[in-house]
């Protein structure tokens, strides 16, 4: 039998590879370190656990009654979490904030790229 814990792991675990796959798409983009993909990593995944930890109370309800009747849970969490509609929102919020980590991480970075390229000549 399948529990509403299982089903919101699920859910995380969705948001979590959707945040992944960005992060890669964009690291990859503008051809980054492994190092900064895998801060900007552990950052968003810091964020999904805290967007995602009222879970049931904001974005999702996943009943031990409708539970009963999965025989997918993967595709039935995604039917739920498209139907809550605010779900878009959450996935807006963690590529946003991840995208502003890769932007930060950048941006503490080209000073010392510039000290040291200075140092060199």
């Amino acid at each position: 039998m399948l529990s509403e814990r299982q089903a919101y792991k699920v859910a995380r675990n969705l948001l979590k590879d959707f945040a992944l796959e960005c992060i890669e798409e964009e690291t990859t983009r503008q051809n980054l370190p492994l190092s900064i993909r895998e801060k900007v990593q552990a950052n968003t995944f810091r964020e999904v656990r805290k967007q995602t930890e009222n879970f049931s109370t904001h974005w999702a309800e996943f009943s031990a009654r409708g539970l009963l009747r999965v025989a997918d849970l993967e595709a039935y969490v995604k039917r739920k979490l498209v139907a809550a509609g605010d779900f878009k929102d959450l996935r807006k919020k963690v590529v946003s904030k991840s995208l502003a980590n890769i932007n930060r991480i950048m941006a503490t970075r080209a000073p010392h790229t510039a000290i040291s390229t200075a140092r060199k000549n």
